[in-house]
């Protein structure tokens, strides 16, 4: 008699978390932007960046950014990196989606902080 052991993996991704829908960089600073999914086998996560009205994202291609792992490294932030990003996770199983909004404006977010201050 034989046995077989039988392995079962769900078949869809959960998105375990990324940092904030909505993201502020300021000029010229470093920035780092993280997202996690879970799932078994091994989850894969690729970044891209929207480009243009119609929705298309293209793959991330700058040495300013690069990804390592589930997070977005930005060594150094330019106006041109606004955007809305993707990160889709997938395995053999399935695959997933989320997003983060990066706004750029060092003006915009010294305004905010003095707003936020003043407040107080």
């Amino acid at each position: 008699m034989h046995f077989v052991q039988l392995f079962i993996f769900p078949a869809k991704l959960k998105i375990a978390g990324i940092h904030s829908y909505l993201v502020f960089a300021a000029l010229h600073e470093p920035k780092k932007i993280s997202c996690d999914f879970e799932g078994a086998p091994p989850v894969v996560i690729t970044w891209r960046k929207k480009a243009g009205k119609e929705g298309d994202s293209s793959l991330l291609d700058s040495e300013r950014i690069q990804q390592l792992g589930n997070t977005l490294y930005f060594t150094g932030v330019e106006e041109e990196d606004e955007g809305q990003y993707f990160c889709k996770g997938q395995n053999s199983f399935s695959s997933a989606e989320s997003y983060v909004n990066v706004s750029v404006d060092g003006k915009k977010m010294l305004m905010l902080l003095f707003r936020y201050i003043h407040l107080l």
